[in-house]
């Protein structure tokens, strides 16, 4: 999809205001459709958004129903995309800015999340980057 690869590459140009304008407009359009395909990969990238805004805790959750939607669906964590290695470094980071039991326990909640609260959850941290992201 053409926002998600959008959205990826802005976050590895170290442009990730410009990336959550993207996954907002993609999240929208993933709910509208009520698809979980692409849903996993949006959200690891919402993470390094996330993380490079200082939103540890969300981005943590965020971790853990992206994880689960990958396990559901029999992919690697992390996926097999341009930016796996950078959602794993960012999920050490989070580990060691949070410290492992507190990351642990928003990573499970996260994990018991419906796919409409990851939706919102995810919207919401966005949203928060800047007046310029619009919520769909």
């Amino acid at each position: 999809m053409t926002l998600a690869r959008a959205a990826e590459t802005a976050v590895l140009a170290s442009e990730p205001r410009r990336a959550a304008g993207f996954l907002a407009e993609l999240l929208g359009v993933l709910a509208d459709l009520g698809t979980q395909r692409w849903l996993a990969d949006t959200l690891e990238t919402t993470v390094l958004v996330l993380e490079a805004e200082q939103d540890a805790d969300r981005a943590s959750a965020i971790l853990g129903i992206s994880d689960r939607i990958r396990e559901a669906a029999g992919e690697p964590r992390g996926g097999v995309r341009v930016i796996a290695e950078q959602v794993r470094h960012a999920r050490e980071r989070l580990v060691a800015a949070l410290g492992a039991e507190r990351f642990t326990l928003l990573e499970t909640r996260g994990r018991a999340l419906s796919r409409d609260a990851a939706v919102t959850l995810a919207l919401a941290g966005l949203v928060a980057c800047g007046p310029d992201i619009d919520h769909p």
